[in-house]
C-alpha cells in the first residue's frame, strides 16, 4: 500500500522527538480535554509512526469537541490511523469514519484515497480508478501526493480478478459522478455485510498464514463481534494468544474483556 497523503515526514532527531511527545503525554494526563494538545500528540505520534495512537488519541479529540463539530479532516485522519496500523487494511471502522469525512467534505483527498483502497480491496477495481483518477484530474499541478496516486493507478491492474484488471478502460475515462462515491459509501446492508466478510476473510487469511500485530488480531476479533459471530471473535483470539507474546498477546486479552469475548 503506498504511503498515505497525509502521512508526515520524520524529521529531526528521532530520540529527541520522542521525547518531546512523551512530555507532552504526561501534560495531557492532567488536562485530557485539552483539543489543542491532543492535536499536537496525534501530528506527533503521526511523525513517530505510531498509528494505532495516531486514531485513538484523535477519536478522543473528536469526543472532546463534539463529532457534529469535528471536521472532516479529523475523521479523514482517524480513518488513516486505522488504516496504517492495521498494514493496510480498511476495516468497517475505518470505513465508518471515512464515511464521516466525506459526509463533512465530499472532496477531502485523504478520504478519497482511501474510499479507492477499499474499494480496490473489495474486488471493485474499476471503481476504485475511477476515483483516484477523479483526484488526480482535480489536483493541483504540485501536489505532494500526486505520486501516490499515480502509483496506485500503475498497480491497479495487480489488484483484484483478472476481470476487473481488464475492464479498466483507458486513462481518457471519465471520472466517478458524485453518485458512483456514494454507492460504494451506501450500499444495501446485503451487500455491504457480504463486503465486510469478504474483508473480514482476507484478514484471517493473511493473519494465519503470516501473522500480524496486535492491532490486526484486534482488528478481526472486532469485525466477527459487529458480525454477531462471538464464537468467531474467541476462537480469532485464542489463534491471537498462540501467535503473539508477552505484551502484545496481553493488549488483546484487554481488548477482548472489554468486548466480552472472553471472560476475567
Amino acid at each position: 500500500v503506498a504511503a498515505p497523503p497525509s502521512t508526515p515526514n520524520t524529521a529531526g532527531d528521532a530520540g529527541e522527538y520522542a521525547r518531546l511527545v512523551a512530555r507532552l503525554e504526561e501534560r495531557l494526563s492532567d488536562a485530557p480535554d485539552d483539543a489543542r494538545g491532543l492535536r499536537l500528540l496525534a501530528d506527533g505520534y503521526a511523525t513517530l509512526e505510531r498509528h494505532a495512537e495516531v486514531w485513538r488519541t484523535l477519536e478522543r479529540l473528536i469526543g472532546v469537541v463534539g463529532a457534529d463539530k469535528a471536521g472532516a479532516d479529523l475523521f479523514a485522519r482517524m480513518a488513516e490511523g486505522m488504516i496504517l496500523a492495521a498494514g493496510g487494511y480498511v476495516s468497517p471502522q475505518a470505513g465508518r469514519a471515512l464515511g464521516a469525512a466525506l459526509e463533512r467534505d465530499r472532496k477531502n483527498v485523504t478520504a478519497r484515497y482511501y474510499v479507492g483502497l477499499a474499494l480496490s480491496q473489495n474486488g471493485l477495481v474499476p471503481q476504485a480508478v475511477r476515483v483516484w483518477r477523479d483526484l488526480r484530474a482535480e489536483a493541483p499541478a504540485d501536489a505532494p501526493w500526486l505520486p501516490l496516486v499515480d502509483g496506485m493507478l500503475r498497480r491497479a491492474p495487480e489488484f483484484g480478478n483478472r476481470e476487473a484488471a481488464h475492464s479498466l478502460g483507458p486513462p481518457s475515462s471519465p471520472g466517478p459522478t458524485r453518485e458512483d462515491i456514494d454507492a460504494a459509501a451506501q450500499l444495501s446492508a446485503e451487500d455491504r455485510r457480504e463486503m465486510i466478510l469478504g474483508m473480514v476473510s482476507r484478514l484471517e487469511e493473511r493473519l494465519t498464514a503470516d501473522g500480524g500485530s496486535a492491532e490486526d488480531w484486534i482488528r478481526l476479533m472486532e469485525s466477527h463481534v459487529r458480525l454477531g459471530g462471538m464464537t468467531d471473535a474467541r476462537r480469532v483470539f485464542d489463534l491471537s494468544q498462540g501467535a503473539l507474546k508477552g505484551s502484545d498477546a496481553g493488549v488483546v486479552r484487554e481488548r477482548a474483556l472489554a468486548l466480552g469475548v472472553v471472560a476475567q
